[in-house]
């Protein structure tokens, strides 16, 4: 089982447990922050083990000959942060309400076209070439593995003459 630092109290999948007469489980070897819970079949693991590898051995007995042993191991891994970077070609800013997330995490993105100006693209890319979700619209998504490069560029508003109305007044868009 895989969790990542920081992680909050959990348990493992349930056991099955089975045998006549119903064997015993124990933890014959392991650590004080991984207990076996009988009633419900799992293990318990206490919340922000550091970074590591934890074997823990069951044992399950029952009096028949031979006990059957079970390495169950919890691994630890270390929280990553990518760096999010943000350039903007012409036209207004980017801005994102963090400069680093961890995978999985939300990143919003504040917009603001100078005066005049509209975004005309909005391109959210990481170090590994792969584009995010990301269109004209959305100002958040979900951060990946890996660094993030945000690239934006505005243009000019053009205002374009499409008529002229029955008052004779320029009809604008």
């Amino acid at each position: 089982m895989t969790v990542t630092e920081g992680y909050t109290a959990t348990s493992s999948g349930t056991f099955t447990v089975t045998g006549t007469p119903t064997p015993t489980v124990v933890i014959t070897s392991g650590y004080a922050a991984i207990t076996w819970n009988d009633a419900t079949k799992r293990l318990e693991i206490a919340a922000s083990l550091p970074v590591g590898n934890y074997p823990v051995v069951l044992s399950a007995s029952n009096s028949i000959t031979p006990d059957v042993n079970h390495t169950f191991t919890l691994t630890v891994e270390t929280l990553v942060y990518y760096s999010i970077n943000i350039s903007v070609d012409a036209g207004g800013g980017i801005s994102a309400d963090r400069m680093s997330a961890y995978p999985g995490e939300t990143v919003t993105l504040t917009i603001t076209p100078n005066a005049g100006y509209a975004l005309v693209y909005l391109n959210v890319q990481y170090n590994n070439g792969r584009d995010a979700v990301a269109t004209l619209g959305t100002d958040e998504w979900r951060m990946e593995n890996g660094e993030c490069r945000i690239t934006g560029m505005g243009a000019k508003r053009h205002i374009v003459c499409v008529g002229v109305d029955a008052r004779r007044t320029v009809v604008y868009i």
